[in-house]
Formats: structure tokens, sequence, C-alpha cells
């Protein structure tokens, strides 16, 4: 008898902590209670999701598009706060890393640049008179937001752009690239296309 107490006793206590699904007849009250036991939001908007933390030079719209968008993704598959939230750092995690990848991967092409437009064009003077001409090039578009794009995308430092868009000024222009300001090497620190006096007016200088 005394077993079958405890066994009594025992259910009990499980029963009374067990999680009941709510069946297909279930009314909404019933509903109503067993989300709010497993912690499961009613609606998208209770996951209170910070779209300041998604890391990015995105806009402040972008991201809480961002954050309303998998806030409603939680929602679909009924993840608890708890879940929601742990889930939601590791996605801020995976876009800091891969934009901290793409920052190693624009510095490499920042450093790298002048060596391998000089192994390219050959000699130091190509290498000088090319990137004026690039320079003079961009500053004839006079489109701060494609100048933006190319920086943010690498392309502003590919060899064969530079090259390209120098050919395409030359062939229009019979003046001769005399550099602006200055455009040497000292030997131990490598400038990636470094700025003359019209192209700092245009586009505001290096940062």
């Amino acid at each position: 008898m005394g077993e079958v107490l405890d066994d009594y006793f025992s259910n009990k206590t499980k029963l009374k902590d067990a999680f009941i699904l709510p069946g297909k007849d279930a009314a909404p009250e019933e509903i109503d209670a067993f989300l709010k036991r497993m912690d499961i939001p009613k609606s998208a908007e209770e996951y209170k999701l910070n779209a300041k933390l998604i890391p990015g030079k995105e806009t402040t719209d972008t991201k809480e598009a961002a954050a309303k968008s998998m806030a409603d993704f939680f929602k679909s598959i009924s993840l608890t706060k708890n879940q929601a939230s742990k889930v939601y750092e590791q996605f801020a995690g995976i876009i800091k890393g891969a934009n901290e990848a793409e920052a190693v991967k624009q510095k490499a092409l920042v450093d790298s640049f002048e060596e391998r437009l000089l192994k390219d064009l050959g000699d130091e003077k190509n290498a000088t008179e090319t990137k004026e001409y690039f320079k003079r090039a961009l500053i004839a578009l006079g489109d701060k937001k494609l100048v933006q794009e190319l920086k943010d995308s690498g392309m502003l430092y590919s060899t064969s752009l530079v090259k390209a868009l120098a050919d395409i000024w030359k062939a229009g222009n019979t003046d001769a690239p005399i550099p602006q300001g200055s455009i040497g090497r000292d030997g131990k620190t490598k400038e990636a296309l470094p700025k003359s006096d019209q192209f700092i007016q245009k586009y505001g200088g290096k940062k």
C-alpha cells in the first residue's frame, strides 16, 4: 500500500508539471494558457528583438525590417522567447563575423594595391600615371555613390578596373597626368590610390 501511495503522489506531481498540448477543439483560453506556460508569445512583436544588435552599415529601417522578418519566422515555428533570443544572438554573431571577414579582405586589397598595380604595369612611372588617370576618370564621373559602391565592393582596388578606366579617360584627353598631390611611396607605408587635390575636393578625402 505504501508503494501504491508513493506512486500516486509522484504521478500527481508529474501530471501537475506536465505540458498538455491543447486539442483541436481547445478553447481560446486554453490555448492562451498553454502559450503563456510555454513562454511562447501570442504575437511576433512580443519577442521584442532589438534591431540595433544587428551589426553592419545597413540603415536603421533595413535592420528593423530584418528583425521583424526574424520575429515573424520565430512565431511561425512557435519558438519560446528564450529560444528566439538565443537564435537571434547567433544570427547577429554570424553577421558580425561576416563583416569582420570582409573588413580583413578589404584591408588586404588596399594594402596590396600599390604592389599589384606596379607588378601589372612594370614600372613606377606607368603606375603613377595610371593612378592619376583613374582618379581623373572618377572625378569626371562625379558620382559619389558609385565611388562608394566601388570601395565597398573592393572594385576600387581592382587593378583591371583601374587600368580600364585610366585608358578610357586617356583616350579622350591629351593633358599629361601631372599629379596634384603627393603620390610618392616612402618604402615603409603603401597608400592605395593617394588622393589628388581635386579628388579630395570632390569626394571628401580618404576615410
